[in-house]
């Protein structure tokens, strides 16, 4: 066992040398010559990537790219580079020991983001093609958007029309490249771009500048639009104000009602406003119709509000505007007129006084018998809450009063005297009018009641004979009362004997006569009968009859009757009033009344 491992060592050993000996021998040859044979070409070719930025992108772009090539062998021929494929440089000959590089940028497609990119050097080296190869990556990463601005100005103070030079800078933060950037503001150019589109890759930055005429005060806000990672943002940059000396006032009018009525008050309010960056001194305010407006200030500074009221009573339509005057420190004078505001008076109509207003006239005529004199009281009670201004008092037939025209008539009671000298032929009646005109400017007129004036031709007293009536009315009413009285007594006491003569039994009475008046009666001569004293329509009632004794004659004996006296009925009837007949005697006095 020992003997076969000594002899594998052995064998080892001698190959070793025998490869090493030629090694030696051609080094030798190559390096001296000595061994008088050719030499050999040697290929010692080294390609390296020193470097590349950027190492990751969003999206594809330019990546700078760093490489180096060493020869460090034989000449190498058609020495090419190649990334991605495609040639990027072409060397041609690299003599053995020199050493070449290329720096410059390569653009990476999105795709490619995340990939390995092949760097090839192609060349020839002892006839035959030979290469070295080498690769990079580029990362995807996430965008991220972040774009700064700012804005400055030469000067923000200008006279109307000055120049000002705006700077405009943009910054991109964000690891996106801008594209298609542009800058607006309303104020400036019209509200177009005020420079042609630009682009600011990630990290860069970019400035553009802009001349602006300013012919007053004004507000700049630019506005940047741009694309970035195929998306399009808006982004508001800073605001500057750009002030102008000039002199800006404005002046508003507003009503508190348009449409009044005729006798309604308005209140006008005006407001001032000094939008502009100079003092106002010596304002003054007048109103369209040539009234001028109170002030509680005759200075308006920069940036300072006034206010004026104006109160009025529009009696018809019509449009009311405002002008202010004012100057500034150097004493010249602004005009500046406010909207004009139409105001629409809206016609009212006529009220009823009816029972509010009224007009009471008296008379007095106590002096007419005297001085033909009467004496009017005329009492104007106004129990409403109105004025009346023009007031006249009239009467038909006199006309106007003489008392004048009473300026106003306010709410209450006011009595006024008219003295009336004139001679009246007995009755007479007035009828006074008062007239006046309300807030409204209606014409109101209120008549008064009728005053009767009767007065005596001979200048009697009317009182007087108004008394001597109402004595005799009464007198009359006392005697017509007393007489209906008196017939109805009558007529009952006349009831009364109706009945009492109708209960009465029927009375016979014996007639005694001579034989010689029974054969012969007397006739007694007719004669026209006397007028007899009348009796009252309703005697008193007689006391009971008695019995009457009446003697006869002296020259008449009465005999003794042979036979019964006739006895005659008398139906009873009524009493009235016949003819009477003369009496002759005692004895046909006494027949008359039986007969009766």
């Amino acid at each position: 066992m020992k003997k076969a491992i000594s002899f594998l060592l052995a064998v080892m050993l001698t190959v070793c040398a025998a490869c090493a000996l030629p090694s030696v021998a051609f080094a030798e040859g190559l390096n001296t010559g000595e061994s008088g044979g050719e030499e050999k070409p040697v290929e010692n070719v080294n390609l390296a990537i020193k470097s590349y930025s950027p190492t990751s992108m969003v999206s594809g772009g330019d990546v700078t790219l760093d490489i180096a090539i060493t020869n460090g062998g034989s000449d190498i021929q058609n020495a090419k580079l190649k990334i991605g494929g495609n040639t990027v440089a072409d060397y041609g000959t690299i003599t053995a020991g020199s050493t070449e590089s290329y720096k410059n940028s390569y653009n990476v497609s999105s795709d490619r983001l995340d990939k390995d990119i092949e760097v090839e050097l192609q060349y020839t080296f002892n006839g035959e093609q030979r290469s070295k190869k080498s690769s990079f990556k580029v990362a995807k990463k996430a965008a991220s958007v972040n774009v700064s601005t700012a804005v400055k100005a030469d000067k923000t103070e200008v006279e109307s029309g000055g120049k000002v030079k705006l700077t405009f800078a943009i910054e991109n933060k964000g690891n996106v490249k801008i594209e298609n950037a542009t800058i607006t503001a309303s104020e400036l150019n019209k509200g177009k771009s005020i420079c042609s589109a630009f682009s600011v890759e990630a990290g860069n930055s970019k400035v553009v500048t802009y001349s602006a005429t300013i012919t007053e005060t004004t507000l700049i806000e630019p506005v940047l639009t741009y694309t970035a990672d195929g998306k399009k943002y808006t982004k508001n940059m800073d605001a500057i104000t750009i002030n102008v000396d000039e002199v800006l006032l404005s002046v508003v009018a507003s009503v508190s009602n348009a449409y009044p009525a005729a006798d309604e008050e308005i209140n006008f309010t005006i407001a001032m406003t000094n939008s502009g960056n100079v003092d106002m001194q010596n304002l003054a305010l007048t109103a369209s119709n040539g009234e001028t407006i109170a002030l509680s200030s005759t200075k308006l500074p920069a940036g300072g509000t006034l206010e004026a009221k104006f109160p009025i009573t529009l009696e018809e339509s019509g449009i009311l505007s405002f002008k202010l005057k004012a100057e500034d420190a150097a004493g010249k004078e602004y005009t500046y007129t406010s909207n004009p505001i139409n105001i629409v008076v809206q016609e009212k109509p006529a009220q009823d006084y009816t029972g509010k207003l009224s007009l009471i006239v008296t008379a007095d005529t106590s002096a007419y018998k005297k001085e033909n004199l009467i004496k009017f009281t005329l009492t104007l009670k106004n129990e409403t809450d109105a004025t009346f201004t023009d007031v006249a008092l009239t009467e038909d037939s006199i006309g106007d009063l003489g008392l004048g025209t009473i300026a106003a008539l306010y709410p209450g009671e006011t009595s006024y005297t008219y003295e009336l000298k004139a001679e009246l032929d007995g009755h007479k009646t007035y009828y006074f009018k008062m007239t006046g005109v309300d807030p409204d400017g209606y014409t109101v007129m209120v008549s008064a009641n009728a005053i009767e004036v009767e007065v005596n031709p001979k200048k009697s007293n009317g009182l007087g004979a108004l008394l001597w009536i109402v004595i005799i009315i009464v007198l009359l009413l006392i005697g017509g009362g007393v007489t209906l009285l008196v017939l109805i007594g009558k007529e009952k006491k006349a009831q009364a004997a109706e009945k009492e003569a109708q209960e009465r039994p029927v009375v016979r009475r014996a007639v005694v006569r001579t034989p010689q008046q029974a054969a012969e009666p007397v006739e007694a001569p007719v004669q026209a009968p006397e007028e007899l004293p009348e009796e009252p329509e309703f005697p008193e009632e007689a006391p009971a009859e008695e019995p009457v004794e009446r003697a006869l004659p002296r020259d008449m004996e009465i005999e003794p009757m042979e036979e019964k006296p006739e006895i005659e009925e008398f139906p009873q009837r009524k009493r009235g009033k016949p003819a009477t007949p003369k009496r002759i005697n005692r004895s046909s006095d006494f027949v008359d009344r039986n007969n009766f």
